[in-house]
């Protein structure tokens, strides 16, 4: 159990660091309790695309690229991929969706954000 105890405290500052876990600024304990599950499944989140990546990106590879994707609408349901990366692309690859193109409509944004419940 004790050769374990390091992935427990990669797993603590991971959530601490990257996920932004503390401080909480909350007072009622079912708004903290709701916080601290967010970011454990965020966590979760996070340590099953490295396992499905086959640990071609680490945690903060990951964090950094979600947070870092931005699409911006330039008319009226035509969006432009402001940022890509190299990670978004073998994130893109892994889940199957095409996360990297330049131009996307609404209707492709929402079969996106769709497409993960179909699976």
């Amino acid at each position: 159990m004790y050769r374990g105890l390091w992935e427990i405290e990669e797993n603590f500052k991971i959530t601490k660091s990257f996920l932004s876990a503390r401080p909480v600024y909350v007072r009622k304990e079912n708004s903290i309790r709701a916080h601290f599950l967010t970011c454990f499944i965020a966590l979760l989140m996070v340590r099953l695309m490295e396992k499905k990546t086959d640990h071609k990106l680490n945690h903060s590879e990951i964090v950094y690229a979600l947070q870092s994707a931005m699409a911006a609408e330039v008319d009226d349901g035509i969006y432009k991929n402001i940022v890509s990366s190299k990670a978004m692309d073998v994130m893109s690859k892994t889940l199957g969706l095409d996360l990297t193109k330049a131009w996307y409509t609404a209707k492709e944004i929402r079969s996106l954000a769709a497409e993960p419940r179909k699976s």
